[in-house]
């Protein structure tokens, strides 16, 4: 929205389907990234985490798991320190490229 020059990604890992859509199971977090970089042509560079339906003591190794898999910070914005993703959007410049 807005042309943006680049995106911040949610994810919520324990839903199956997307939400108001059962039946259309969401896709890995790889193809996600790609259908939303395809799309918009910018770059996704940090994603959060949408802890719906885990616990308090799941988020920290979710939000890990995702980093590890992507290579990209992650965080629950409701319950972590969003410096990660702040400090990530400081670096990026006006093309949606690493400043």
């Amino acid at each position: 929205a807005g042309r943006p020059h680049a995106i911040i990604l949610q994810h919520a890992p324990a839903r199956r389907d997307y939400d108001g859509f059962p039946g259309y199971p969401i896709q890995p977090l790889a193809d996600q990234i790609r259908a939303v970089e395809l799309i918009s042509g910018r770059p996704v560079v940090a994603l959060t985490l949408n802890h719906e339906g885990m616990s308090r003591e799941e988020i920290p190794a979710a939000c890990a798991a995702m980093s590890a898999e992507t290579g990209l910070p992650v965080v629950d914005p409701l319950s972590g320190d969003l410096g990660p993703i702040l400090d990530r959007v400081e670096q990026i410049g006006g093309d949606g490229e690493d400043a």
